[in-house]
């Protein structure tokens, strides 16, 4: 009986000490999961821009504030300077060519990266390509400028231009951003509203959706939408749980009319998206990962930096890399994805 009582007693505190391991266990796999990144440069760089070409994805660009244009040819293992001027925005097309906007003007590059011809010589602020299209403001007095043919020929492009851009006073955020329907409808944010209008007619637009008393920079998602459906986040405030407030994400499904906030998500600073999942950045450096189907919100790291912009081509391998203000960030230990084909971002 004694015998039988002392075994029941050891079997008890096993109990404990198993139960205690795997409670302990459970506790550090979030640190252990959001703790392995690795900071690979560049040194010093405050980023604010990071792409990579869709058919040749080592190949990579990312705009330093502080320091200048880089690239990589080796997902980011390692960089070297291309451009010194102080960048404010990057984008990447097809076949190797990637449009770069500086203090002192707007470049374009036709080999991947690797030199780059001056098409304005004036300071440019934002660039945006779709296809053929490509789009430049120059001059924050002046309108933008629009070319139908890869920027070889550009013509006046009369949208609302008296956003004063903060760029170069620090590491500000575009008032700009588009949207290209499947459809043929483009959606475009402006300070706190959204408009809608035609590919075919892009100098007429109509403001569909404005929240009264509300300020703040919209980001709009960029994944080509399917039906009406599509995502938009800003800078200020949380949703709640019924939404209708500014910041945070939201969602529309019949074309930007009315919006469902997601609940959970802060003062979003990057958006990425495939077919499956948002990647959402904020100001304190929180990563979100958002399912598309019913918008449950998972954090996937903290780097304790604001977030600046996502690179998620080799997502389904579990590699994410992300643009902060100090530095660039890689990761290839966190959740697999069970889809998608390819990714769409240039």
């Amino acid at each position: 009986m004694i015998h039988r009582l002392r075994e029941f007693k050891t079997n008890i505190n096993y109990s404990l000490i198993v139960h205690l391991f795997v409670f302990v266990f459970l506790i550090f796999i979030p640190v252990i999961i959001q703790g392995q990144w690795q900071n690979i440069g560049p040194e010093g760089g405050m980023v604010i821009s990071l792409r990579s070409f869709p058919d040749q994805p080592d190949v990579m660009l990312l705009a330093a504030v502080n320091s200048g244009l880089y690239r990589s040819t080796d997902r980011g293992e390692s960089w070297y300077r291309v451009l010194h001027e102080i960048p404010a925005d990057l984008a990447i097309g097809t076949d190797g060519t990637a449009w770069v906007c500086t203090e002192k003007g707007v470049y374009q590059s036709n080999d991947y990266g690797k030199t780059w011809t001056s098409v304005f010589n004036t300071r440019g602020y934002q660039v945006v390509m779709q296809d053929s299209l490509v789009a430049v403001h120059v001059n924050d007095s002046d309108p933008w400028q629009i070319s139908m043919n890869y920027g070889e020929t550009f013509s006046s492009w009369n949208i609302v231009t008296t956003h004063l851009y903060p760029y170069f006073t620090g590491v500000g955020y575009k008032p700009y951003s588009f949207m290209f329907h499947e459809d043929g409808t483009v959606y475009m944010t402006y300070g706190h509203s959204l408009y809608k209008s035609m590919e075919s007619s892009l100098n007429n637009w109509d403001k569909i959706y404005s929240p009264v008393g509300q300020n703040c920079t919209f980001i709009l998602s960029y994944y080509p939408a399917a039906d009406s459906v599509f995502y938009m986040c800003s800078r200020f405030a949380d949703y709640g749980p019924t939404g209708g407030c500014s910041g945070g994400i939201s969602w529309t499904h019949n074309g930007g009319i009315s919006w469902t906030g997601i609940p959970g998500i802060r003062s979003v600073t990057a958006l990425a998206e495939d077919e499956t999942h948002l990647f959402a950045g904020n100001e304190s450096g929180k990563i979100y990962l958002v399912n598309k189907t019913d918008h449950s919100v998972q954090v996937i790291g903290n780097l304790g930096v604001e977030i600046r912009d996502f690179d998620i081509r080799h997502w389904d391998r579990g590699e994410l890399i992300i643009a902060t203000l100090t530095g660039i960030y890689k990761t290839c230990l966190l959740y697999t994805s069970p889809s998608p084909r390819d990714r769409t971002r240039s």
